[in-house]
């Protein structure tokens, strides 16, 4: 009975531990866009310990507990590393998603799971991105994409619309207020949108990617307890 106490209060321990880093990135990525090394750095060292706690408690053989760790690093590491290349998400986002994963207890845990993770994920960014081309293509927005076309009549319609999905104009004259981490300028060519009377340039939007990662974690967790 004390042993089962035990284990329900580490597996609680852990999901409140989730809950804080979600929280703290959250508000981090929010405000300035970014999260502190320092932040990842004591999370590590937090997971280091839990995952002793973890051995402890619910595995007999270190090797197994030893391999379903590294499997699971090498798993989380290899989509993350995709989607990264893919220009999907950032460098923290994919910290974030190794540390939340090291975290996560491997008793409720596996290779099924962590990818139903990943359709979640892929669902959610593809449902901003379809926000993001609406936008463009049906509000004001979609004058700037017009002119930007016209110019460059070589590119195919796949591109117009992965243009259109990934990206936007932003007034130039608000240049002084670019934040990198916010925005990404892929062009240096001046659109003038004659319905806003501005003068705008093409930017790479990069969404803050917490406010997805977080619903399709408790999503997957859920799934899981449920199933």
């Amino acid at each position: 009975m004390i042993f089962i106490e035990i284990t329900s209060f580490f597996l609680i321990l852990n999901f409140h531990i989730v809950n804080i880093i979600f929280l703290i990135s959250l508000i981090c990525d929010l405000r300035e866009r970014k999260v502190p090394i320092k932040f990842f750095a004591f999370f590590f060292f937090v997971d280091v310990i839990l995952n002793i706690f973890e051995y402890v408690l619910f595995f007999e053989n270190l090797n197994r507990f030893i391999v379903m760790k590294v499997l699971t690093f090498i798993f989380v590491l290899f989509l993350s590393f995709l989607l990264f290349l893919l220009k999907i998400i950032g460098g923290s986002d994919g910290k974030l998603l190794i540390l939340i994963f090291m975290i996560h207890p491997i008793s409720i845990l596996n290779i099924p799971i962590i990818f139903f993770f990943y359709l979640i994920f892929s669902f959610f960014f593809s449902i901003l991105c379809m926000i993001n081309f609406v936008l463009n293509n049906y509000t004001k927005r979609h004058l700037s994409f017009d002119l930007f076309f016209r110019k460059n009549i070589k590119l195919s319609i796949l591109k117009n619309f992965y243009f259109k999905s990934f990206y936007k104009f932003q007034n130039f004259s608000e240049l002084s207020n670019y934040c990198e981490q916010r925005h990404v300028i892929k062009s240096l060519t001046l659109i003038f949108n004659i319905k806003r009377n501005k003068f705008q340039i093409l930017s790479q939007l990069r969404q803050p990617l917490i406010i997805i990662i977080i619903p399709s974690y408790y999503l997957m967790y859920y799934v899981k307890l449920i199933v």
